[in-house]
């Protein structure tokens, strides 16, 4: 239940430095955590969501850390990051009946 806890406040700690526009000082670390508690968990449905973090990771580490998300950018990684959290929820909501 750790791991569950810990992946929600993750996810929302990321939609909150996106909603701020946090630079990537603030909003990387929470990624790096979010990819590595979501490899933790083994909901199927969780897959595509696992793949596309992953992808963010590996599109965004080029950054220097006072960077900041262009519009597009925040708005895209913050629609993927809403369908993880619905993977996420929906397959809590399967593991739990």
């Amino acid at each position: 239940m750790v791991l569950v806890a810990d992946t929600q406040s993750t996810i929302i700690g990321l939609s909150d430095a996106l909603a701020m526009n946090a630079s990537k000082e603030v909003f990387f670390p929470l990624l790096k955590d979010l990819v590595g508690e979501l490899n933790q968990i083994p909901f199927e449905i969780l897959e595509e969501s696992k793949i596309k973090m992953k992808n963010w990771l590996f599109k965004l580490t080029p950054l220097k850390v006072t960077d900041v998300l262009d519009e597009q950018t925040n708005k895209e990684l913050a629609f993927d990051l809403g369908a993880a959290q619905d993977s996420f929820r929906k397959g809590i909501a399967g593991f739990e009946k």
